[in-house]
C-alpha cells in the first residue's frame, strides 16, 4: 500500500509595456497530485488519484483576472488470474476557464490478455479512448493574448495483438 503527494508551485512577476504604460503582470500556477494504491501479487493492483491545477494571471491596470481551475480524478486497475490479465485506466478532466462552466472530458483504456506461463504464445484484446473523446479544450491568457486551443485525441482504437516470447 502506498500514498503519494506531489505539489508544484510556480509564481512569476514582471513589468511590461502595454499601450505605452508600464504594467505589473503576476501569474500563479499550483498543481497538487494525491494518489494511493496497492502493489500486491495475489490481489488486484489498484490506484486512485486526484490532481488539481489552479492558474491565475493578474494585471495591475485591468479589472479582469484570468483564472483556470482543473480537477482530474484518475483510477487504475490491474488483475491477473489463471493466465488472464485485465488492465483498465480512467481519467476525468474537468476544466473551468475564467468563469465558464466545467467541461468534462472522459478517457478510458482497457485490455484483457491471455498467456499461460509455460507457453510462448499469447493473445490480447485492447481498446483505447473507449468514450471516443474527440478533443480537449485548453485556456491561456497573457497580457497580449487570450487563447482557447483544442488538442485533438486519437479516436477509439480496438486492437487484437498476438504475442510470441522468444
Amino acid at each position: 500500500f502506498y500514498i503519494r503527494y506531489a505539489p508544484v508551485y510556480s509564481y512569476s512577476r514582471y513589468y511590461e509595456f502595454v499601450d505605452d504604460q508600464l504594467v505589473l503582470n503576476r501569474s500563479n500556477f499550483l498543481n497538487n497530485r494525491l494518489s494511493m494504491g496497492s502493489h500486491y501479487k495475489e490481489y488486484p493492483e489498484i490506484e486512485i488519484g486526484l490532481e488539481g491545477n489552479f492558474y491565475t494571471n493578474t494585471l495591475d491596470n485591468s479589472s479582469d483576472d484570468f483564472k483556470v481551475f482543473e480537477i482530474n480524478p484518475t483510477a487504475y486497475f490491474e488483475y491477473g488470474f489463471k493466465g488472464f490479465t485485465t488492465v483498465a485506466d480512467y481519467k476525468l478532466k474537468l476544466i473551468n476557464g475564467s468563469g465558464t462552466a466545467y467541461k468534462p472530458y472522459h478517457f478510458l483504456n482497457a485490455s484483457i490478455k491471455f498467456n499461460k506461463e509455460e507457453k510462448p504464445f499469447g493473445i490480447e484484446l485492447g481498446c483505447t479512448n473507449i468514450f471516443n473523446t474527440g478533443y480537449v479544450e485548453n485556456y491561456y491568457q497573457s497580457t497580449y493574448l487570450y487563447s482557447q486551443s483544442l488538442i485533438y485525441n486519437q479516436p477509439r482504437i480496438w486492437m487484437l495483438k498476438l504475442h510470441y516470447k522468444l
